[in-house]
């Protein structure tokens, strides 16, 4: 299986149970991303099933274009969300079937972990952006959910390739993308987030992965649908999840520009 392909494995799909507080996750997600859907030709990419998709739409884009790696979840999507202004196609968010510098809007939740290739996935979201264009991106936070790790190794959660710290994250986006507001869900106290990164140190990684785990089984007693809100934040390491709004460097447009006018002026010579 395509590792891309894997998020097919985690998402909210039709008769499949997860965590009451996965999906509220999920969902805080949704709505956070539809604010800035309105009267913008957006991407949403993996789209899986459209159950995101859903929701932006109730906010009233110009454009949607669902992309998946997955048939079945393209299929389901196109069937019952499909209409003259939203579309979905099967393709890999490393090759969009779409032209450069079209979109307003690119929306990516929990995907660029699962993607070996993330600076090429980053550059393609850059070059099917417009140059004011926004970016809103979520992904796990390391230093949460794989205390003690580092970048290169692998997460415990096996369809992921890789999970990211703050720094790391500003990183890969950086080439192309200046991030303009930090949010997170799931907040952590200072103190726990130190127990993590002791327990990992002192008694093991998986230790303090399971600990992280143990610890959420509460919420199936004391249920929050707050806590699971995308929330602004100057600490973004101490939340489970980081969501970033980034807006597509100036520089990069700039630099493609100049790159089409010197190709240009080569040729006439």
């Amino acid at each position: 299986m395509p590792r891309e392909k894997s998020i097919a494995e985690e998402r909210i799909k039709p008769g499949a149970w997860l965590p009451p507080w996965t999906v509220d996750e999920h969902k805080s997600r949704y709505e956070f991303s539809a604010q800035y859907a309105e009267n913008r030709r957006i991407v949403d990419c993996a789209c899986g099933n459209g159950v995101g998709t859903r929701v932006f739409i109730r906010a009233n884009p110009l454009e949607v274009h669902g992309f998946d790696l997955d048939d079945d979840a393209v299929q389901f999507a196109s069937k019952h969300l499909e209409k003259n202004n939203v579309t979905f196609t099967k393709g890999s968010a490393l090759s969009l079937p779409l032209p450069e510098a079209s979109v307003d809007l690119y929306i990516s939740l929990e995907t660029i972990e699962h993607i070996d290739d993330d600076a090429g996935f980053v550059s393609e979201i850059s070059r099917v952006l417009k140059p004011d264009g926004l970016l809103i991106l979520s992904t796990p936070n390391r230093l949460i959910t794989n205390p003690g790790a580092r970048l290169q190794d692998r997460p415990w959660n096996h369809f992921h390739v890789r999970e990211y710290a703050p720094s790391e994250l500003e990183a890969v986006l950086g080439k192309h993308f200046e991030i303009q507001d930090w949010y997170g869900q799931n907040k952590n106290i200072p103190l726990k987030v130190a127990l993590f990164e002791w327990v990992a140190n002192s008694i093991g990684k998986k230790s303090a992965v399971i600990l992280n785990q143990i610890l959420k089984c509460r919420w199936f007693l004391l249920p929050n649908k707050k806590r699971h809100h995308v929330a602004a934040t100057a600490r973004p390491g101490l939340h489970e999840y980081l969501v970033v709004v980034c807006r597509r460097k100036k520089a990069n447009s700039e630099h493609t520009f100049q790159s089409k006018l010197d190709q240009s002026i080569c040729e006439d010579a």
